[in-house]
């Protein structure tokens, strides 16, 4: 009782072979706590392992410990490493949970490397979206362009010249139609070809009412 490190135990008559009554007798035992000691310099990741090793070979039941009794911290000699701390409280780590050690133990070491480069990317996701969106409208406002010129000549030319002017709207619109854009952008398209005929239609009145 003075010493904690110290535990009775009781091996039951018989539990080694019952048939032939092996102890024959009831038999108390004394055992003694046992500490597993590493070296303060030893690499964390290996006291990780070695704990999941440890954990592996002790935790299953055995004729005086009932399952996952062991490996404990309970009465130590020696400072608790804080490795085995965490792994106490928390179990193995996350990525050693699901990945061999190696690849677990190098992403580990990697998040040193991620996190600045995730702090430097971080403005570019801000800037990607209005990027694509300005990329996406540039595929379509381009055309605007050759419509807003076939408008103008449209105000200065001739009844002979309207002809081309409509044979450039037919072109244009030819063109349109091959655009392939994203379906959220498929509403511009759409205008743009609304504007197409919208510039055709006055054409054809101006040319019915000369």
């Amino acid at each position: 009782r003075r010493h904690d490190f110290l535990t009775v135990l009781t091996l039951p008559e018989g539990a080694e072979d019952l048939a032939v009554n092996i102890p024959p007798e009831e038999i108390k035992l004394l055992a003694t706590t046992s500490d597993l000691v590493v070296q303060e310099d030893l690499h964390p990741g290996l006291v990780s392992l070695m704990m999941q090793v440890v954990d592996k070979v002790h935790r299953p039941a055995g004729w005086f410990s009932e399952e996952g009794e062991f490996p404990n911290y309970r009465h130590m000699s020696f400072p608790l490493n804080e490795q085995a701390e965490r792994f106490y409280r928390n179990g193995p780590p996350f990525l050693q949970r699901y990945l061999p050690f190696w690849a677990a133990s190098l992403l580990d070491r990697m998040k040193i490397m991620i996190l600045p480069l995730l702090g430097l990317l971080l403005p570019l996701f801000k800037v990607v979206p209005p990027l694509y969106r300005w990329r996406m409208r540039a595929r379509i406002y381009r055309w605007y362009e050759q419509l807003e010129e076939v408008d103008k000549e449209s105000a200065r030319q001739q009844k002979k010249s309207r002809a081309h002017l409509l044979k450039k709207l037919d072109d244009l619109e030819k063109e349109v139609r091959g655009v392939k854009v994203p379906l959220s952008f498929s509403y511009q398209l759409y205008h743009l070809r609304l504007h197409i005929d919208f510039v055709r239609g006055r054409l054809l009145r101006d040319a019915i009412d000369s």
